[in-house]
C-alpha cells in the first residue's frame, strides 16, 4: 500500500509540475510531451492522483498519520522534482528501478 501511495504522489506532483508554463518542456517520453501540450487534462489527472494518494494514505494509516505522511511525501517529492527535473539527473528508468525495489521490499517484510 505504501508503494502505491508513493507512486500516486510522485505521479500527481509530476503531472501538475509539467503543466506549469515555467517548467522546461521535456521531450523524452510521449507522456511528458502530452502533459506539457495539454495542461488542463494533465492538471486533472495530477490532482486526481494526489486526492487518491491522500485517501489511500488516510485509509492505511488513519486520519492524522495519513495526512501527515502525505504532506511529508508531497514536500519531499515536490522539492526533488523541482530541483532535479530541469537538470535531468534522475530519469524514468531509475525511478522505475526504485519503485520496483520498494515494492519488493514492501512485500518481503
Amino acid at each position: 500500500m505504501a508503494t502505491l501511495v508513493i507512486i500516486l504522489t510522485l505521479a500527481g506532483f509530476y503531472f501538475c509540475y509539467h503543466t506549469s508554463k515555467r517548467a522546461t518542456p521535456p521531450r523524452t517520453l510521449l507522456l511528458e510531451q502530452w502533459i506539457h501540450d495539454s495542461p488542463k487534462e494533465g492538471n486533472i489527472i495530477g490532482v486526481t492522483c494526489l486526492i487518491l494518494s491522500t485517501a489511500l494514505s488516510i485509509y492505511s494509516l488513519g486520519w492524522f498519520a495519513g495526512i501527515l505522511s502525505f504532506t511529508v511525501m508531497l514536500m519531499t517529492f515536490g522539492s526533488l522534482i523541482v530541483v532535479l527535473s530541469p537538470i535531468k539527473v534522475i530519469g524514468y528508468k531509475s525511478v522505475a528501478a526504485l519503485i520496483a525495489l520498494s515494492f519488493i521490499l514492501e512485500n518481503l517484510i
